[in-house]
């Protein structure tokens, strides 16, 4: 598997150097420990699903990529090819290939308009923490958007965008199980003095639930309030408060509504430390069953780098509401997440860091099963080359 990875990784080297275009291959390997790689929540749930009270692996990644722009006079053509290799040393029936496929075109003939297109193709693992299995599910995901962006004015900006996606992501009982959304949005932005901006923002979803009994397509209204300071200063700001509605097509069932929001801070403490804070309410779809919830969360990190040298802590907490809108739903589900990491990063070169990192995560659920916690130590060794590597002496 490493032999198969450097030689990919080197054939992209060469291949950068001939192209006419800004080309930056990379490779990672990993190697961590998971002390409950199935989510379950304790040994006699292991016994009971698996044969056997083990649930402690550690694994291997392999991956190797190619990150490449192409300039075409005021638009440029970029793309990413990512391939995947996964091994563990006891649950030999996760190893696995993964990929992920991008390409995008943006364009910029003149200062008061630009735009973007850009569309994915990603292959792979589904969460486990709510299949209860110890299968592997692969799910696929394919998405792509168009956005333009307009300046009638010095004070005004214009926003449009159209984007969709299908996450095909099978399920024990529903091998056919798929979720589809298409989604437009806009917005109009007041720009201010001094690097800030307020706006109202609008999006529309239609989605729908496939691969299952019943019928759980719905649409998805939002409309929010926005506010941005200081996109190139040492503090950026950007807050958004509104509502959204959740319309299901089954008239039997009832609309979903709820104050919706986020919040977004990053600073810079001095010139080697930062910190990074952010919070959100919104009506989501869940990717596991054919069912909506109401998430919340709050994310904090702190960061550092000198020279060769970072560390990077934080941690999570989150809220997830189910909500009754599907055929077979799960009533009155709450689910209380937290995680923390902790990642240090070393530049032995300038092309290739060192990256030791721990990493909690524990899941409490009023939904017999749902429980769960873990932990994984792991080391990193990563390798970027050519326009994308890393200068280890900035901070």
């Amino acid at each position: 598997m490493r032999t198969e990875c450097l030689m990919l990784t080197a054939a992209l080297v060469a291949a950068s150097a001939q192209a006419q275009m800004q080309a930056s291959p990379y490779a990672d390997l990993r190697v961590d420990h998971d002390s409950n790689v199935f989510d379950f929540e304790n040994a006699a749930e292991a016994l009971q699903l698996s044969g056997s009270s083990k649930r402690a692996d550690t694994r291997e990644r392999a991956v190797a990529g190619l990150d490449w722009r192409y300039a075409l006079g005021d638009a440029r053509l970029r793309g990413q090819a990512e391939g995947r290799r996964v091994n563990y040393q006891r649950f030999d029936q996760l190893d696995r290939n993964e990929y992920r496929l991008s390409t995008g075109l943006d364009w910029s003939p003149r200062t008061s308009f630009e735009g973007l297109v850009e569309a994915s193709s990603e292959r792979r693992l589904a969460s486990v923490a709510d299949r209860n299995t110890t299968e592997a599910f692969m799910e696929n995901e394919r998405s792509g958007r168009a956005a333009l962006r307009m300046r009638p004015g010095s004070r005004w900006q214009l926003e449009a965008e159209v984007a969709g996606r299908r996450l095909h992501s099978p399920l024990p009982l529903a091998p056919d199980f798929a979720l589809d959304e298409r989604s437009a949005n806009g917005s109009i932005r007041r720009l201010l003095a001094g690097d800030a901006s307020v706006g109202f923002f609008a999006q529309a979803i239609d989605g729908d639930f496939s691969g299952i009994e019943g019928n759980d397509a719905f649409r998805q209204y939002s409309g929010e309030a926005d506010a941005h300071y200081g996109e190139n200063g040492p503090t950026r700001i950007l807050a958004r408060f509104g509502h959204s509605v959740r319309i299901p097509d089954a008239r039997d069932r009832d609309k979903l509504r709820a104050f919706t929001g986020s919040l977004s801070l990053q600073r810079e403490l001095s010139p080697l430390t930062s910190v990074e804070l952010s919070a959100y309410r919104r009506l989501e779809s869940f990717t596991a069953g054919a069912d909506a919830l109401l998430a919340r969360g709050v994310r904090v990190s702190l960061n550092w780098q000198r020279q060769q040298l970072g560390l990077s802590a934080g941690g999570q907490w989150s809220w997830a509401s189910f909500q009754s809108q599907s055929a077979d739903p799960v009533d009155g589900r709450e689910d209380r997440i937290r995680s923390m990491f902790l990642r240090g990063r070393y530049h032995l070169l300038r092309y290739v860091s060192f990256e030791p990192y721990y990493e909690y995560r524990q899941r409490a659920s009023n939904v017999a099963f749902q429980d769960y916690s873990g932990n994984i130590v792991g080391v990193e060794l990563s390798a970027r080359f050519g326009a994308g590597a890393p200068d280890p002496s900035t901070p």
